[in-house]
């Protein structure tokens, strides 16, 4: 009998207006990502609505930093509401370690060029004590939200046990090749710019076409 794949945790990210993001947010999907960089077209602080005012949703928040403050993470998370941050930059060990002596679940995304090799792999294991998970994206000059995907059969050279979600490019197409990816780590998947009306509105009906597609039953 063949074994029932798991259910992967479902991350959609980039969400900056209160409407769509109620509705994303009944489709189900584990986590919402909002995104605090300012050179984003998706950052959150654009929408003066999401900034007043904290949006409840049954998705837990993460809080996508680049290159950022702790201090002024602290600041953001506490206003947000948001007990879980992605770091998207170069952010040095210390600085996760910190996040997460103030109480902060911390995941780290990491940037794959075209394929995970040895020089990834030693740059992620200063991590894995301090992060509850890794983000695998696409490497970008924008730090994500390129609609690009690397390529996915490397990953089979990802050798560590931290649980990772995968990123970088996932469209409604890829919902069959997800069903087949067997991988001991693969935690969950994170949906972005592939899902989009434009940048930071997500098209509701195409993102529950996609779990239905992945998860059938």
């Amino acid at each position: 009998m063949k074994k029932k794949k798991t259910k992967l945790f479902t991350k959609v990210c980039g969400l900056r207006q209160a409407d769509n993001m109620a509705e994303i947010d009944k489709l189900g999907i584990d986590f919402i990502g909002l995104i605090f960089y300012e050179k984003s077209p998706r950052y959150v602080l654009l929408n003066q609505e999401l900034e007043a005012e904290f949006i409840p949703t049954k998705a837990q928040k993460v809080g996508v930093f680049v290159n950022t403050d702790p201090t002024e993470i602290l600041a953001l998370c506490k206003q947000f509401q948001i007990p879980i941050v992605q770091l998207h930059g170069q952010e040095s060990v210390a600085e996760v370690r910190f996040l997460r002596q103030q109480g902060l679940r911390v995941w780290k995304a990491f940037g794959v060029s075209t394929q995970i090799d040895g020089d990834l792999i030693k740059k992620m294991k200063d991590y894995v004590s301090l992060c509850e998970y890794f983000i695998l994206d696409t490497q970008t000059a924008q730090f994500g939200g390129s609609g690009r995907s690397f390529d996915w059969e490397s990953l089979q050279n990802y050798t560590l046990p931290q649980p990772f979600f995968l990123s970088g490019g996932i469209s409604l197409q890829d919902a069959e090749r997800l069903q087949s990816l067997d991988h001991q780590a693969l935690i969950g998947i994170d949906l972005n710019s592939r899902f989009e009306k434009q940048a930071g509105i997500k098209d509701v009906n195409l993102v529950a076409k996609f779990l239905k597609q992945l998860y059938p039953n």
